[in-house]
């Protein structure tokens, strides 16, 4: 049967007839007690009567709108004066204990009434709770503490908001938003003279807004990003896409921009996830729309740069920018990680920043011509303090020859004394992690930034001695630093 063979069947009915023009009172003994052919045969529901023929409709639309399998451990329902949409609320939804929450100052006899009809339809338990007042702040708190007893915390649970004053309503609707209970409401297709028509019933489930419009999880969001934790924003975001904002509730409720938005926070993430562990090609491959604006294709030069470096290719002089562009981007995630207080992993960005330089100085081609020059290191015993040689002279005169850099690079190990340096970095620094209790560094972070102070002296003294444009460390730290998100989740560029 379909459904609309039910609604000619039951309006044809000479108990329809009688239940349009009945009073309120007589209205429910017509719609649940009585078959359709208007006789009373003394039970609470007749299996003929309004009612069981609406459920049957109702089932049947359930079917079509792909709601029929709702299975619940507890459903709430809130207490008005009028029963007939809450028992249809009753038929839609299978659980396994049903609460109802009603105003003790005047729905007390309706919650009784309730309570005879549901266990006359289903063996269903059937609970109950009053309220003080219908007021929304205490329907909401009545509900959150009910539910997070211990015997329904990780249950299934949702609410039906249709009965009830007003103020009742938006309290359920509040408590179910917050606490992220399944949320739903029977309405009606047909409305004749501003009334509904039965058997037009269907249950609706709302669309909760604190998921659609993410209020917690922008903040969430922002935060995360604030601490450079990419790869938790990208989950995040991926996961709000496809199963809270997907791509039809953005056209439902016009949050197309935000839909692309996240999008575009989804794909940064992953690019600077990817980034931030040096894996260029990855980084490459989730490009989003403003990376051009922000970074000027700057990936695919580090890409080129890393393989070349890779393939031990970056020996000759020409090639000394490729080490300083490597160099610079790890300063910057040191940098970066020393803001997000990472003292470990900034302390192991220092340090390859300045093996990227030493490996290229002391590893360019014996074929290269001997020229001499005098420079100046910017800070005083500069390799004294990044790897504890001893330098006497402020201004060091060095022959820019493969003998003169082996001569002070190679001799002094700098490759055994920089993993050392690493190793009893990270080591102490570990230590220090794990005795550490208010978060606060007062050790470390002198430390970390004397590194990151000297470890900059270091990129521009190289920059000065292969003659790079002026200013190329500071330009560079510009055009690979990360974008930030302002408070709207709009990109911003941060100097």
């Amino acid at each position: 049967m379909t459904r609309k063979n039910i609604q000619d069947k039951v309006y044809s009915s000479q108990a329809f007839k009688i239940y349009k023009i009945a009073n309120d009172k007589l209205k429910e003994k017509y719609y649940f007690s009585h078959d359709l052919n208007c006789n009373d045969n003394n039970k609470k529901i007749d299996p003929d009567s309004l009612f069981c023929h609406s459920a049957q409709a109702l089932k049947i639309k359930q079917i079509s709108d792909e709601l029929s399998a709702l299975n619940y451990d507890l459903h709430i329902l809130l207490v008005g004066t009028s029963l007939q949409p809450l028992m249809l609320s009753v038929s839609a939804i299978n659980s396994e204990q049903i609460l109802l929450l009603y105003a003790s100052d005047g729905t007390e006899q309706k919650k009784d009434d309730l309570t005879d009809y549901i266990r006359a339809f289903k063996s269903t338990k059937v609970i109950s709770k009053s309220i003080n007042s219908s007021e929304p702040n205490t329907v909401f708190s009545t509900i959150k503490d009910f539910i997070e007893k211990d015997e329904w915390r990780c249950k299934k649970i949702c609410i039906d908001i249709t009965g009830g004053k007003k103020s009742m309503v938006g309290g359920g609707f509040l408590a179910s938003s917050i606490l992220d209970i399944d949320t739903y409401y029977i309405d009606f297709e047909e409305y004749r003279n501003g009334k509904p028509v039965i058997v037009t019933e269907f249950i609706n489930r709302l669309d909760n807004p604190y998921k659609i419009y993410t209020v917690k999880e922008d903040h969430l969001i922002k935060n995360l990003w604030d601490k450079g934790n990419y790869s938790t924003v990208k989950d995040l975001v991926t996961s709000l896409i496809e199963e809270s904002l997907t791509k039809d509730i953005a056209k439902r409720y016009s949050l197309e921009e935000k839909y692309k938005k996240y999008d575009e926070i989804s794909k940064a993430a992953a690019c600077y996830d990817a980034w931030v562990r040096f894996d260029y090609q990855g980084a490459n491959k989730s490009l989003f729309a403003d990376y051009d604006e922000y970074h000027d294709g700057i990936l695919d030069e580090l890409d080129k740069c890393s393989m070349v470096f890779m393939e031990g290719k970056c020996c000759k002089k020409e090639n000394a920018k490729i080490a300083l562009m490597l160099a610079v981007d790890r300063y910057k995630r040191g940098a970066d990680a020393k803001r997000f207080e990472e003292w470990n992993r900034a302390a192991l960005c220092y340090m390859q920043a300045a093996e990227a330089l030493l490996r290229f100085s002391y590893s360019e081609s014996e074929d290269e011509p001997l020229r001499s020059g005098k420079y100046e290191f910017f800070s005083s015993n500069l390799l004294s303090k990044l790897f504890g040689l001893k330098i006497n002279n402020e201004t060091q005169e060095i022959q820019t020859c493969h003998r003169a850099k082996q001569s002070l690079f190679y001799n002094c190990d700098l490759y055994r004394r920089l993993k050392e340096s690493v190793i009893n970095k990270r080591n102490e620094l570990s230590h220090y992690e794990c005795i550490s209790h208010d978060g606060k560094n007062n050790v470390m972070e002198p430390m970390i930034d004397e590194m990151g102070s000297v470890v900059k002296s270091f990129l521009e003294m190289f920059a000065k001695i292969y003659v790079i444009e002026e200013n190329f460390v500071d330009l560079f730290c510009k055009q690979v630093a990360f974008v930030q998100l302002d408070y709207s989740l709009q990109f911003i560029k941060m100097d």
